[in-house]
């Protein structure tokens, strides 16, 4: 008896999920060498020359081929979402777990799939879509589980947004902390400013820490711009300090010929200012 099992058609002619399995089971790694019969059958999804094989076990695609061949990026979010999600994921614990069903859906292996998966982590992590702790554990971020990868960007994307422009608790509160008004220009006008973040969105190692007051400065658009370029960051007491890539030219049009300083910084701004000096200007911590 063949091992495998077409996918049921939905009305709409979506792509239906894929089927839960018998007894709700994830999958747990058998399909490291899958023994199949070599029967394909037709998944009506797609036109005729597309198929598909699925596991009767745990109801998972073990195989694609023809048009509906899933990518990299496709393949590697589908997987994280079948992990236990409770403490997060390791490198290898996703290698181990899902890499030979990652490689199946997608149908080809490649010279170096390890690398690979590592590559596409990385580039989730860049989309906001992954938050990782710094100590070698990865997690989606909230709300996003249950999202196709194209949707999950779509959704961090105008969280940032909000966050930096829109009426979230962060910026108000960094609205609140400079009286409504860029503290290097002094600019009031609620469309020329931004809650800029010091510890990237994409780089911080919790949720919380995106939205914390802690991790942002109230800027005008171009000092927010510079700053999150890394042209201009600032030393512990507030002054400004452009960067070899900003002209000084352009620094003193930006600074209209005064000496630009920030007020009002916390601790905990401070801390996370010395990060950004760090990253822009080089040292042990370079990189987020």
């Amino acid at each position: 008896m063949s091992s495998v099992r077409s996918s049921p058609t939905s009305q709409n002619n979506n792509p239906p999920l894929p089927l839960a399995g018998e007894g709700g089971r994830k999958h747990e790694g058998h399909h490291a060498a899958p023994k199949l019969s070599g029967l394909v059958l037709p998944d009506m999804r797609q036109q005729a020359e597309t198929h598909c094989l699925y596991c009767l076990d745990c109801g998972l695609p073990v195989r694609r081929r023809g048009s509906f061949a899933m990518t990299w990026r496709q393949s590697v979010w589908t997987a994280i979402q079948r992990l236990p999600s409770s403490d997060g994921f390791s490198r290898q614990q996703l290698i181990a777990a899902e890499l030979p069903v990652i490689i199946a859906e997608i149908g080809s292996e490649g010279a170096t799939p390890e690398q690979t998966l590592s590559r596409v982590l990385q580039e989730l992590r860049n989309d906001g879509l992954l938050i990782f702790d710094g100590n070698g554990r990865y997690r989606v971020a909230k709300g996003l589980d249950i999202q196709s990868v194209e949707e999950a960007v779509a959704t961090e994307a105008w969280r940032l947004q909000k966050a930096r422009i829109g009426q979230s608790p962060f910026r108000k509160a960094l609205l609140e902390r400079w009286g409504g008004a860029c503290p290097l220009t002094g600019i009031k006008e609620p469309e020329l400013l931004r809650a800029s973040h010091i510890v990237p969105w994409n780089r911080c190692e919790t949720e919380a820490e995106r939205l914390n007051p802690e991790n942002g400065l109230l800027l005008s658009a171009l000092w927010d711009a510079a700053f999150d370029r890394g042209l201009v960051t600032f030393n512990d007491d507030g002054e400004a300090v452009p960067q070899p890539a900003l002209s000084l030219t352009s620094f003193a049009a930006v600074g209209a010929g005064r000496k630009l300083r920030l007020s009002k910084l916390t601790v905990g701004n401070v801390q996370r200012l010395r990060r950004h000096r760090l990253k822009w200007m080089g040292g042990p911590l370079a990189t987020y």
